[in-house]
This record gives structure tokens, sequence and C-alpha cells, in this order.
């Protein structure tokens, strides 16, 4: 969105190496310890990484992080998930 919509291809690649730095520093640490967001119909327990302005929804799954949504902290995180 950042670089398709927006047109700022260096912004978008600054926030994507930033969300690969907090995934990393996550891995490293216990990624399990972190808040709960429950949503949706089945309330599903996603855990989250906050990301300059912008927030990182995910489970896990044995020894993975399975990664959801990506969305800026001023949207309606419970209608987009």
């Amino acid at each position: 969105y950042i670089a398709k919509v927006l047109h700022n291809e260096e912004a978008s690649k600054q926030l994507y190496i930033e969300l690969r730095k907090s995934i990393a520093n996550r891995l490293n640490e216990i990624p399990g310890a972190y808040e709960v967001f429950c949503a949706g119909a089945l309330q599903q327990k996603y855990r989250r990484i906050y990301v300059k302005k912008y927030i990182a929804y995910y489970t896990m799954e044995a020894d993975a992080l399975i990664f959801y949504r990506f969305v800026h902290v001023t949207c309606d995180n419970r209608k987009i998930l």
C-alpha cells in the first residue's frame, strides 16, 4: 500500500526493515509473552507487534510465527481481523 498507492517506495522499504527487526527480536525473546488480542467470530487469539505507527498481528504455530495483518494504529482493528 505504501509503495504502490502512496508511491513512497523508500518509506515502504524502511518500514519493512523495521518490521523484520521487530520480528527477529521477538524470536530471540519469548513470543508467547506478548499481549493477546481476541477478534473475529471465532475469537481467534492474535498477538501484536508494534512497529512505528503500525501493528502486526500474528499467531504462534509450533516453532513459527504466522502473520495475518499489518495495519495502521488508527484502523478499527476489530473490523479488520
